[in-house]
């Protein structure tokens, strides 16, 4: 009798121990559940400085040859070919970002001025924190980050680069002057390496619309015939245990306590605990994270920098020709933090999607130390051949030319709503619109429609008056009506 009473207690202890151990499992809190993500971030002090460096280049470079106002001509180098002279610009840079330089305000005349020369001009998307190339190149507190915010531009004249140009996010033109040159074998020789790296042929750029006040740069013409080319996604979707496998890092040992649901439109979503943590992969590949952060809030923007670069490495890393395109300030229920874009280049040429809610291949938003979004859709090139189309690539003049009346009657539009009044067709003119082209540059357009074999097509990227505008750049439509 003993002997069972002894069994019989046995049992209960077990089956208490049991119910014990499965709520211990099934119920964790968010507190631990976020405990455990902030674990995941081990990246290399090594590894996170190089990506840092990588991801802080510019967009592009434009090279200017010279000439004069009137007679200048330039190249717009591609993503891939730009180590040269930004190793050359950041021993530059370096002597303004140590030195106390003399910083003032110039008017758009003078910065075009020195851009009518030979010189090195370096694009940074929609404008990168001046902190972060001051970590790069120098001290944190200089006479660059104390007067530039962000910086969009930066403009080297080849001859006499002991006076450069910046422009910050709004637009303004900065002039610095070094009070000490350094001496002469310490100074890259930019007039030289113009001259010693120019390619053998290059597409040349001018200022064509100058005689209606606009110094915006496009080709007479565009000899090289850029391919289309087939790609697919980097989260493959074809195969569930390998999308499985992509999308287990975001939940590291959770991840056998998440609830998978597969919807008819062949999106897969990840859940764990009640919107803790999801993730969404829809059948073309965009992959969409989100995250409770609770009170989390920081103003630290180096510290939140660190923490997506961190997020992004561990969760599937960076495309090759990735670089930061926008930083913004964000705050929500009071919580203050940043948002991150990046974009990435194929071939050289930037990647822009079909996607209007946000057309960024690479979106983070962080608050504190904590991910709260993260949303990624990059492309990898397949190995099947690439489609040049005989006719070559249609030089952006003549787009404008074709498309010219429907552009024209755009801009009167939105001006028209602007202005709160009903028509401004008897007073915008053709010259108008020429005056309000601001940037006119080809990259590889993403109809996004595929996960795999979707074609890449060249396109010329034209902004106006703030609106884009995407013209396939073999057939002349336009893409993104």
């Amino acid at each position: 009798m003993n002997k069972e009473k002894l069994k019989s207690l046995l049992l209960v202890f077990l089956i208490i121990t049991s119910v014990m151990l499965t709520q211990r499992v099934w119920f964790r809190s968010p507190l631990e559940l976020l405990q455990t993500e902030a674990s995941y971030f081990e990246v290399s002090e090594a590894l996170l400085a190089e990506t840092r460096e990588i991801v802080l280049r510019p967009e592009r470079i434009v090279l200017g040859f010279g000439g004069g106002i009137n007679n200048s001509h330039h190249t717009h180098l591609d993503h891939s070919n730009l180590n040269p002279y930004w190793e050359a610009g950041k021993t530059v840079l370096a002597e303004y970002f140590t030195q106390e330089a003399d910083v003032q305000v110039v008017s758009y005349e003078t910065y075009f001025q020195a851009f009518s020369g030979r010189n090195l001009e370096f694009y940074f998307g929609e404008g990168t924190p001046s902190t972060f190339l001051a970590a790069l190149l120098g001290p944190m507190d200089n006479s660059v980050t104390q007067n530039l915010q962000m910086i969009q531009r930066i403009l080297i004249p080849a001859r006499s680069p002991e006076v450069i140009y910046m422009v910050d996010g709004d637009g303004t033109y900065y002039q610095l002057s070094l009070e000490e040159t350094p001496l002469e074998g310490d100074w890259p020789d930019l007039v030289e390496l113009l001259e010693n790296n120019r390619p053998g042929t290059y597409v040349k750029y001018y200022p064509l619309f100058t005689y209606v006040g606009n110094d915006v740069l496009l080709p007479l013409s565009y000899e090289e015939n850029l391919p289309r080319i087939f790609v697919e996604s980097e989260v493959d979707t074809s195969n569930e245990s390998r999308l499985h496998e992509r999308v287990r890092t975001f939940f590291d040992e959770n991840f056998d306590f998440v609830k998978i649901i597969r919807e008819t439109t062949g999106s897969h979503i990840y859940m764990y605990g009640y919107g803790q943590q999801e993730v969404r992969v829809s059948k073309q590949g965009r992959l969409e994270y989100t995250a409770e952060t609770g009170n989390e809030s920081g103003s630290n923007l180096n510290r939140a920098f660190n923490t997506a670069l961190e997020f992004i490495l561990i969760n599937g890393g960076f495309p090759e020709g990735a670089y930061l395109k926008a930083v913004t300030a964000i705050e929500e229920n009071g919580n203050r933090g940043f948002s991150f874009s990046f974009g990435y280049c194929m071939k050289g040429f930037p990647v822009e999607q079909k996607r209007i809610a946000s057309s960024n291949p690479i979106e983070i938003d962080v608050y504190g130390d904590l991910v709260k979004r993260y949303q990624a859709m990059t492309r990898q090139v397949m190995g099947m051949p690439e489609v040049r189309p005989e006719e070559g690539i249609i030089s952006p003049h003549r787009l404008i030319e074709d498309h010219f009346n429907a552009l024209l009657e755009d801009l009167r539009h939105r001006m028209a709503v602007d202005d709160e009044v009903e028509t401004y067709e008897e007073d915008v003119e053709g010259d108008e619109l020429l005056r309000q082209i601001e940037d006119i540059r080809l990259i590889y357009w993403d109809r996004e429609e595929t996960n795999r074999r979707q074609m890449l097509i060249p396109a010329w990227r034209i902004q106006i008056d703030g609106e884009v505008y995407y013209f396939d750049a073999h057939e002349g439509i336009q893409l993104n009506r």
